[in-house]
């Protein structure tokens, strides 16, 4: 063990060559899953955990200062869910810290929905971004103020893949305006989502299937608070302190 005044060998090394190490340490295509209770973490589908893949930040505070920004660039962040699960989401978003969220390029949030919510939805990936400022006058709104999005009939739902970066307002207004929805009192759900009338989500009140599209707003609501700076922010300058302290895993 090395005294307090001792430098680690590793320190020595030049800033330059010692992030070449981290660049080296962390291969390019890579997933950090959301680990559920009662999953086991050293499975084939979880073993790219977090919490297995962020040692050298948890070295010091100098190799969590300089490998944060490759690491969590480097890594995609996948996050598959239910309706009956989806709220385990917002805590494991938290450990990253707003600093080290700041950092990643995108989260993405597999909804796994249950057909009766939304009938006509393709088995698709699906990426709803921020609205653009320009407005089209004559085409349809969704293709074009949402970029990329791709949306396909289909006669039952599988997946649906969120980018983790929108509001309940942009998602109602995306699925509201989707030609060929055949849901029940659906553009109504929609508007109260405009108009943030829908309340937090409680098990207590999950009675109606339409409830569950309050969830996904309920879901983005609460991402946008946590995430301080927007995920694509060029300058990544979180505010709420070291990474160090927020890494939580």
């Amino acid at each position: 063990m090395q005294s307090a005044n001792q430098i680690a060998p590793f320190l020595k090394l030049s800033t330059e060559l010692r992030l070449l190490i981290y660049d080296h340490v962390w291969p390019a295509v890579d997933n950090i899953g959301l680990l559920l209770p009662g999953e086991a973490p050293d499975s084939r589908v979880n073993r790219s955990n977090i919490a297995t893949k962020s040692a050298l930040l948890r070295v010091c505070r100098t190799t969590c200062i300089e490998a944060s920004s490759i690491f969590f660039a480097r890594h995609a962040f996948v996050a598959r869910i239910t309706t009956n699960n989806w709220h385990y989401l917002p805590n494991w978003l938290r450990t990253f810290g707003p600093k080290h969220t700041s950092l990643i390029p995108s989260i993405t949030v597999e909804f796994r929905l249950p057909t009766p919510i939304i009938q006509c939805i393709a088995t698709q990936h699906f990426k709803i971004c921020r609205l653009r400022d320009e407005q089209p006058v004559s085409e349809p709104p969704v293709p074009y103020q949402f970029n990329p999005l791709k949306w396909e009939l289909a006669e039952k739902i599988r997946a649906l893949q969120l980018e983790f970066m929108t509001t309940a307002k942009e998602l109602a207004i995306a699925l509201k305006e989707i030609p060929g929805l055949r849901i029940s009192s659906f553009r109504t759900w929609a508007d109260r989502l405009l108009n943030e009338e829908l309340p937090f989500f409680n098990h207590a009140t999950d009675r109606d299937s339409m409830i569950r599209m309050a969830h996904i707003g309920w879901i983005c609501r609460t991402g946008q608070q946590s995430f301080i700076q927007e995920l694509h922010s060029a300058q990544g300058d979180g505010k709420a302190g070291d990474g160090a302290d927020e890494q939580g895993v």
